[in-house]
């Protein structure tokens, strides 16, 4: 009779553990799936080196967990091997710890970290230079542009495209102006000089300002825009950040037939995307991952300092948003501009 029971008994706890395998297996495995996939995907390469750590110090951990207390278990109800789980706990705290130490905590590499901070210093007073360098090359180019414009309406005596064209050296020049006012954003931390930006406006105005350079080159800049939006920020280090992307997207373009689509939407959250694609060469996944790096720069020109998309995503940062890439080699890229509803003031869906 007592054998009868404890076969029972046993064969209870199997199903139960057959039961509870079958919840908890999902939540398991699909934490673990979205930890590496976080880790994957991660375009910054200091971020992604951050999250590879955290996804081999817990993954490996609830893993260890699901095998020995959930599967084994379901599999012989009997089995002991449940009680070595807390070891796998153990073994991620003496992998933090040893991280900690190897990283230098506790003043093992203060005489590094002191070298390495003054490098750092010297690297942002190096990098104010030559991002503002990056501004004063791209609005170089747009004046001698329409000054060619102004120049050839003269001597056709058409004086209003003339009057065009001057208008647009002006704006190069005032953009300039501003970016010399602002150079403590780039030298130090952004410091933001926040206000209610219109943003279909501010990118209206970004397009028009390349529109004719773009034109002459044979690309076509497409505007789509899902929502009137009203945010809370800086709009002249944001202006920055489009015309950088914009004038990535034009330099990486080689086709006949050029096409820069620029779209807005409300995300679910409650933010709002700018999403800017081109049809460009594209970019490799090994420049990929470090795409965002300062003086990195997958352009083989000497004036480009690589600090283009190192400055948008900082300042993109500032705002509490989210800077990604996503780009194949041969078919172009996709620049993603995230802002968090926090900023957002008003936001109205476009009819």
């Amino acid at each position: 009779m007592g054998e009868k029971l404890e076969i029972t008994s046993n064969a209870y706890l199997s199903s139960y553990f057959r039961i509870l395998l079958i919840w908890s297996a999902p939540y398991f495995l699909i934490a673990s799936f979205i930890m590496f996939c976080t880790w994957r995907d991660e375009i910054n390469v200091y971020q992604r080196e951050q999250k590879f750590r955290v996804f081999i110090v817990l993954v490996p951990a609830w893993l260890g967990v699901f095998i020995f207390n959930y599967v084994l278990r379901a599999i012989d109800s009997q089995t002991e091997l449940f009680r070595i789980v807390p070891m796998f706990f153990f073994g991620a705290y003496i992998f933090f710890i040893g991280y900690i130490f190897l990283n230098g905590a506790f003043g093992i590499k203060v005489k590094v970290e002191q070298q390495q901070i003054l490098d750092k210093s010297i690297q942002i007073m190096n990098g104010g230079t030559a991002v503002l360098n990056h501004t004063i090359k791209n609005e170089i180019s747009k004046i001698k542009f329409f000054f060619n414009i102004a120049q050839n309406s003269i001597e056709k005596r058409d004086l209003d495209e003339a009057e065009k064209a001057i208008d647009s050296v002006f704006s190069a020049i005032e953009g300039i102006d501003n970016m010399v006012d602002r150079i403590r954003a780039k030298t130090e931390e952004i410091v933001l000089k926040e206000t209610n930006v219109e943003m279909v406006n501010l990118i209206t105005d970004c397009v028009r300002g390349v529109e004719k350079i773009f034109n002459a080159r044979g690309i076509k800049i497409k505007t789509e825009f899902m929502v009137d939006t009203i945010l809370y920020g800086d709009p002249i280090l944001l202006k920055e950040v489009v015309n950088n992307i914009l004038n990535n997207a034009m330099e990486a373009i080689v086709v006949t037939e050029g096409l820069i689509h620029i779209q807005m939407f409300k995300m679910k959250n409650g933010g709002i995307s700018i999403e800017i694609t081109d049809n460009g060469v594209g970019i490799s996944k090994e420049e990929l991952n470090r795409i965002m790096e300062p003086y990195f720069s997958t352009k083989k020109n000497i004036k480009n300092h690589g600090l283009g998309l190192s400055f948008c995503y900082k300042t993109v940062r500032a705002h509490d948003g989210e800077l990604s890439v996503h780009s194949e080699v041969g078919k172009g890229t996709s620049m993603i501009i995230k802002l968090p509803k926090s900023r957002i003031i008003s936001a109205k869906i476009s009819s």
